[in-house]
């Protein structure tokens, strides 16, 4: 279990709509705390998608003439400079990589799967709604928030 693991207590559970208040402050508050929460937020209209954001490394450039001329120590030296970047830019990544991860095992461990399964459904055959834990926190609360529910459903509105 990871050091940022977030525990899923009995009392989590997202099972009817006046679930719903009390779990997604739950969410708020684990997101918050772990940094996560501007990735997760279903209403930021940036999209985030954890695996898109990791970083590429740096490459040194390929010579392809027929006897391959050594790099220079110039471009070894800028290499090392991109490297040591890169590297920074990576660590960076997967500390919040894997707060994201945990934040999404949260909800997948407190959301009834009838619900989490509907969602999830819904988000497949959207063809304009991509698979980030942010599109599935819009969803459940399509579904799931009392205050929006008759609204959403007599106007008939979809995931963005």
């Amino acid at each position: 279990m990871s050091v940022y693991a977030i525990p899923a207590a009995i009392d989590d559970k997202l099972r009817k709509p006046s679930d719903w208040p009390k779990w997604y402050n739950r969410l708020k508050y684990h997101a918050m705390s772990t940094g996560v929460w501007k990735q997760i937020d279903p209403d930021n209209n940036v999209q985030f998608h954890v695996y898109k954001a990791q970083p590429v490394g740096p490459e040194l450039r390929e010579i392809t003439t027929e006897a391959p001329a050594p790099h220079t120590a110039a471009e070894i030296q800028l290499f090392g400079i991109h490297f040591a970047k890169w590297e920074v830019e990576m660590s960076n990544w997967e500390f919040l990589a894997e707060r994201y991860e945990n934040v999404q095992n949260w909800v997948y461990a407190t959301v009834d799967p009838k619900i989490l399964g509907r969602a999830k459904m819904a988000i497949l055959i959207s063809t304009t709604t991509s698979v980030t834990l942010q599109n599935l926190i819009k969803q459940l609360r399509y579904q799931m928030d009392p205050r929006g529910l008759t609204t959403n459903r007599v106007r008939g509105q979809v995931l963005p």
